[in-house]
């Protein structure tokens, strides 16, 4: 857990609850949906998630809240970043992102790839055209952003009539 310095609150980087906090994520996802919930429950109790957390000094028994948050997807890149509106500019992405990054480069080293797999396990991100934002969170954490573009399509199943 990595602690921010602060005079009157407590700020630290920590894994996403999945039993507590899923749910917050999902609801905080720009692109959610009726599917989104169960995938984002499943990353955050499978694979490795960053929070940065937020709580009063002064009253302890106060509820921490989650100020930035981002999960690893099923494909193994850093997704669903997002910092709530009150904590933004003060660099709680860069600590959320730095933090997923060091434990995905962690869970590689600690796993049984062979040495030659371990060097192509890196973190990664997509990033949505346009988002500026991210692009400068993730460049500051010296991600190289990859002349490439990429598009997702959903293949939903088809609504049945009678």
């Amino acid at each position: 857990m990595q602690k921010l310095q602060s005079n009157e609150k407590k700020i630290y980087a920590r894994d996403i609850s999945p039993a507590s906090e899923a749910h917050f994520v999902n609801d905080n996802w720009k692109y959610k949906s009726a599917l989104s919930l169960p995938m984002m429950r499943y990353a955050v109790e499978n694979r490795p998630s960053s929070c940065v957390a937020v709580k009063d000094k002064v009253q302890e028994e106060e509820e921490e809240e989650l100020a930035s948050f981002l999960i690893t997807r099923q494909d193994g890149a850093m997704s669903c970043l997002y910092t709530l509106e009150k904590y933004r500019g003060k660099g709680y992405a860069s600590v959320a992102a730095r933090d997923l990054a060091l434990k995905i480069i962690e869970k590689n080293q600690n796993s049984n790839l062979d040495a030659d797999m371990k060097n192509y396990m890196v973190p990664y991100c997509y990033i949505v055209n346009g988002n500026d934002a991210s692009e400068k969170c993730f460049s500051k954490l010296g991600f190289e952003k990859l002349d490439t573009e990429i598009s997702w399509f959903l293949i939903a199943p088809a609504e049945t009539t009678k």
